[in-house]
């Protein structure tokens, strides 16, 4: 009796998405070639098994269309599937480059069969000119009527209408009116859309408020518009400017959680309320009464950035006493979750600066705040800030030492803080970082840093994680003083790292690294230019090095030595089998001895250099980064 067969093991990972990437590709040429049927093809689609066709089908989701031509059986199997129906956006987004994105957007709706969750429509006028001439409210009217009509749009809950490619036409009025169609659609469809998002290049926005009774289940929503100084009359009407006829059950069960706002101006000095919102981004965007609308969520905001904000004194929206009498100025505003701040841009006002009767200023408190940034910001959209250039956005440039000492005190819980890019002096960093809480670990310097600076973080910053020095105009400072940082903080933090060895974790990120010739470059040339030197300008010569002193380093006498040894002549041999003695070398022209002190500096800094990088690598818990290597993301 033959033994029973043992169970086949299961395929492992790799196994199968080898089997996908095969499949992948053979289906990917069967699409190609789906209107020239061949044996070949009719072979293989009859032996593709279907969760293979539907598993390599959802990462070909752009070929989507085509794939339901090639068969009646795969046809099925696809259009049974609604979650392959669901998104018109990312790889599958719509860019209406020509006439036949109607005819896309026709063909999906059909198939979607109410499923489509969110669309992109992208207007690119490149593509085809005659988008320029046939007024882009038609189009959209007639992309947003085919999902309506075919799909349903019951499902619908992500728009995106990106709009910024008509900033480039004289005419900005069929661009001005498409924002009026899609909050029509919403409003008139039934649509429960929970994301909105309309870019533009416009000069001006239409009011705020029809997007709120459109759309009483909108989590978030963002409106970008062309910004110019000084803000004309151009730009409005007001975001805000028709909030006031609408019935306040209306305004205030908004489900807005995220509102970011690029270039609208919001004249009004009421707001509607904003009972959930958490996250609060507005750019280049003139808030009269910026006091008023951080008042109309402070209760709920945990993330808020303001870059180049305009606002008047806070003090003229405050109520007028009944005896006539001056307006107090406004109380300290509360925000008791709020835990990222970004703030920036020289108009903007600084949150812990005492406000004056002519200033815009006003006090926070904001106690669970854990990251900050005061330093460089980019834009909403990077590419629209690139051809505007307007971004990215400079760092705040009016920070002091009493302001930046009151954020410290008031910021018990700060982990994070970014002062790349801002006025911050070492002076005024020195003077304010001793009233920083232990908890700050993490900080971003940029330029701003130097070696001296470095040398005294870690007494100013004993917790320290995370450095992050790299600038724009190349480093100021150097591999050995960062090394000798993570030195002093390993040193300072020995009790700790005597228990907590396995977790402690350094990491510094500097700029690139200079493209200098090799170490075994920069000493064959320092070794050419000493042998035409006297050994009288030789020992000056070693007088005038200046020496880091990183982990490691050798001692001045040693690094002496080596220069005297490196420009000894080598001993030519004689007949008898003995030495005979160089002749004394005469001394050199100033002029190479000038070049030969610029090769020995850059020798020697070349070399602190790797023993810097050397011993960063050798110890644990140390992490040394450079700039090209860093990610954006890194926490």
């Amino acid at each position: 009796m033959r033994p029973p067969h043992p169970p086949t093991p299961a395929p492992a990972p790799a196994q199968i998405q080898t089997t996908l990437d095969v499949h992948s590709l053979r289906l990917h040429s069967l699409i190609q070639g789906a209107q020239h049927e061949g044996s070949n093809g009719l072979f293989f689609r009859g032996r593709v098994p279907g969760e293979i066709l539907l598993e390599v089908a959802s990462y070909l989701t752009e070929d989507l269309i085509p794939l339901t031509h090639v068969c009646v059986r795969w046809r099925r199997l696809i259009l049974s599937q609604p979650v392959l129906w669901e998104r018109l956006d990312g790889r599958n987004a719509v860019e209406v480059a020509s006439f036949e994105a109607v005819e896309r957007v026709r063909a999906v709706a059909s198939r979607s069969r109410g499923h489509l969750k969110s669309l992109y429509l992208g207007f690119n006028l490149s593509g085809d000119r005659a988008l320029e001439v046939m007024p882009v409210v038609s189009i959209l009217r007639q992309l947003l009527k085919e999902i309506a009509q075919r799909d349903g749009g019951r499902a619908l809950r992500e728009l995106e209408v990106d709009l910024k490619a008509y900033g480039d036409v004289d005419d900005i009025e069929p661009a001005y009116g498409a924002i009026v169609v899609a909050a029509q659609f919403l409003e008139f469809s039934a649509v429960n859309i929970t994301k909105l998002s309309i870019e533009t290049r416009l000069r001006r926005f239409p009011g705020g408020a029809p997007f709120f009774a459109a759309m009483p289940s909108l989590e978030e929503l963002t409106l970008t518009c062309r910004t110019e100084e000084p803000f004309a009359e151009s730009r409005l009407p007001d975001f805000f400017s028709t909030s006031a006829t609408i019935q306040d059950t209306q305004i205030t069960t908004s489900a807005l959680r995220k509102l970011t706002l690029s270039g609208p101006s919001l004249m009004d000095a009421t707001f509607p309320s904003f009972p959930h919102l958490k996250s609060l981004d507005l750019y280049d965007t003139q808030v009269c009464n910026l006091y008023g609308l951080l008042s109309k969520c402070s209760s709920t905001l945990e993330k808020l950035s303001l870059v180049q904000i305009r606002s008047n004194p806070a003090i003229n929206f405050q109520p007028s006493p009944a005896d006539g009498s001056q307006k107090d100025l406004p109380p300290t505003l509360h925000l008791p979750y709020l835990t990222e701040l970004n703030l920036c841009g020289y108009q903007t006002p600084f949150l812990w600066t005492a406000p004056t009767l002519t200033t815009s200023n006003f006090l926070i408190e904001a106690f669970s705040l854990k990251k900050v940034s005061f330093g460089e910001q980019k834009h909403v959209d990077e590419e629209w800030a690139m051809e505007e250039g307007v971004g990215p956005y400079e760092g705040y440039h009016t920070l002091t030492v009493e302001g930046l000492s009151t954020f410290f005190r008031d910021s018990p819980s700060l982990v994070d803080l970014t002062l790349a890019g801002t006025n911050v002096t070492p002076e005024i960093l020195f003077s304010t970082l001793p009233n920083a809480n232990s908890s700050l670990s993490r900080l971003v310097l940029g330029y701003t840093a130097t070696d001296a600076v470095v040398d005294r973080l870690h007494t100013l910053v004993p917790n320290l994680k995370y450095l992050d020095v790299q600038s724009r105009g190349g480093t100021r400072v150097t591999l050995p003083a960062l090394a000798r940082l993570a030195s002093r903080l390993r040193n300072s933090n020995s009790a700790q790292l005597s228990r907590w060895l396995a977790v402690w974790k350094l990491t510094l990120v500097t700029a690139e690294r200079s493209p200098d010739p090799t170490l075994l470059t920069l000493r064959s040339d320092l070794r050419t230019l000493l042998l035409s030197l006297s050994p009288t300008q030789v020992s000056h010569l070693t007088s005038s090095l200046t020496l880091n002193d990183p982990p490691n380093a050798l001692a001045f006498p040693v690094v002496k030595q080596e220069v005297i040894n490196l420009a000894a002549s080598p001993t030519p041999p004689s007949a008898g089998g003995g030495g005979k003695k160089p002749m004394p070398r005469p001394a050199a022209p100033q002029g190479i001895v000038d070049t030969a002190k610029v090769a020995l500096g850059k020798w020697q800094r070349k070399r602190e250099e790797e023993w810097a990088v050397e011993w960063c690598e050798a110890t644990g818990g140390v992490e040394l980064k450079f700039w090209e290597e860093e990610d954006d993301d890194d926490e």
